[in-house]
């Protein structure tokens, strides 16, 4: 669910400021991070947001006149397309036309504000492209409807543009933005309150600074760690799961999986939404969030297997490995092409040095991360596949059919209510029919000792290995400086 497109467009904000205000090579100094280059930018964005508009409002029609399926799909790639060239533009806006800069030069180093500033522009051209995109939803969900009549399913109420439009903006603030808004706050924050502290002559070295500002990270990471779920639950529209037999059932499978739930919600989305979700790491600040049309349209044993499948995530600890993983590639990527860089041209290089650099940490970041999602996705499908399985009496707990068919008929419905396709691949989680591939291969196996918990144990040995590495690393080419 957390967009990578949110990620990269505060990474190019970051980036641009870790670079610092001077013009990359190729970029005229005398243009750079001025009125000019500002405009510039926001004529590029308008032309992509409109030109992305246009053929979606073509395709748009195409769906009312004919119920065309193949101009659905057509739309949904021209969306994603758009919005991804709004994001690279984006990027070039901040890294090579200084566009965080002028802002800052126009409203101050302010804590947030200017990096919102930055981000507003392209946020609103991919606001204007789901806009355009909402009639061709909208008359998807009807064709859905017209089915879910025809079998007996519940029938939501038909949201209007805005309210579609509106949800997507509350779920991409509440995955990914939001959070990553509240890092960039503290951060700036930690950085003035340390600056403040040396100025009083409360720390008295650049080493105590360094460290008066690394605990002051940490701080507000643990705030955000803990409060985050808290947020998010505000964001989104919910309420607790009232009391019967689904709320006892689900319960008690946490309290046998050993897994701390504050609070069962509803995540409310009116239908749009099929899934489910874990929030919180903390066993004082965790939810898990069941939608309304799934707790409508899953029967007993797929709802459960997707209950299971949640508390895999917390019961693994899964987002604080993947959470190391990233901040171990991210210095890796780093470290080695500075590297690289050393042993091929030197130690100059400029802003140039450091774009690459950034890119390389970047990208490694992002690789690794998504490796790693989706084999703890594998994880926790065949964990909930091993809850499900009831062992018999006398014989050692494996895998049986029937846990594994609960977990695939809940991919699967899950695939089928939201629209789909089985093969389609994502970033974060593969496919929908790879994974219920790798389900199939699990019967039979004991339970605690399949396959896919043997590579995660490698993984988290190898995130262990690579931050001692780069911990070590660092010590070396800082005493030796």
């Amino acid at each position: 669910m957390i967009q990578l497109w949110v990620i990269v467009l505060f990474a190019a904000v970051l980036g641009a400021d870790a670079l610092g205000p001077g013009a990359p090579p190729g970029v005229p100094a005398e243009i750079f991070a001025t009125p000019v280059a500002a405009g510039f930018y926001l004529l590029g964005l308008t032309l992509l947001a409109g030109g992305g508009v246009s053929v979606l409002a073509a395709l748009s029609r195409r769906v009312d006149r004919r119920g065309s399926f193949r101009a659905v799909r057509a739309a949904d790639r021209v969306a994603r397309l758009a919005r991804w060239m709004v994001v690279a533009w984006h990027a070039w806006g901040l890294l090579g036309h200084g566009l965080l800069w002028w802002v800052r030069g126009a409203l101050g180093d302010l804590v947030l504000l200017d990096e919102l500033a930055c981000l507003a522009p392209a946020s609103v051209a991919i606001v204007v492209l789901w806009w355009a995109q909402a009639p061709v939803d909208l008359a998807l969900r009807r064709a859905v409807l017209v089915r879910n009549a025809d079998e007996g399913r519940p029938i939501y109420p038909e949201p209007s543009r805005a309210a579609l439009v509106a949800g997507q903006v509350r779920q991409a603030v509440a995955m990914a933005a939001g959070p990553m808004a509240l890092l960039i706050a503290w951060s700036e924050l930690a950085r003035l309150i340390a600056t403040r502290l040396a100025r009083a002559g409360w720390l008295g070295t650049p080493g105590s600074r360094e460290a008066a500002l690394v605990g002051l990270y940490l701080v507000g990471l643990a705030v955000l760690f803990v409060l985050g779920p808290i947020l998010m639950r505000l964001v989104w529209d919910t309420i607790p799961l009232g009391p019967g037999p689904l709320r006892e059932r689900l319960l008690d499978m946490a309290r046998r999986e050993g897994v701390r739930v504050r609070e069962l919600l509803i995540w409310r989305t009116g239908g749009t939404v099929i899934n489910g979700a874990v929030l919180g790491a903390s066993r004082w600040a965790r939810y898990v969030l069941l939608t309304d049309a799934l707790l409508d349209a899953l029967p007993g044993p797929q709802l459960e297997a997707v209950m299971a499948h949640e508390l895999a995530h917390a019961r693994l600890r899964h987002m604080p490995w993947m959470l190391a993983g990233l901040a171990v590639s991210l210095a890796g990527g780093w470290l080695a092409a500075e590297a690289a860089w050393d042993a091929l041209g030197g130690r100059r290089g400029g802003q140039l040095r450091e774009l690459v650099t950034l890119l390389s940490a970047l990208g490694s970041g992002l690789l690794v991360l998504g490796w790693i999602s989706r084999r703890m996705e594998r994880q926790a499908d065949a964990f909930a596949a091993g809850v499900l399985s009831a062992p018999e009496a006398g014989v050692p707990a494996v895998v049986t059919p029937a846990g594994v068919a609960a977990m695939k008929g809940a991919l699967g419905a899950v695939a089928l209510l939201n629209g789909v396709a089985a093969g389609k691949w994502t970033w974060r989680h593969g496919s929908i029919a790879g994974r219920q591939r790798r389900l199939d291969d699990l019967v039979g196996h004991r339970i605690g000792r399949l396959p896919i918990d043997v590579t995660i144990k490698l993984v988290k040995g190898a995130i262990v290995l690579a931050g001692v590495a780069v911990g070590t690393w660092v010590w070396l080419t800082e005493t030796t400086s």
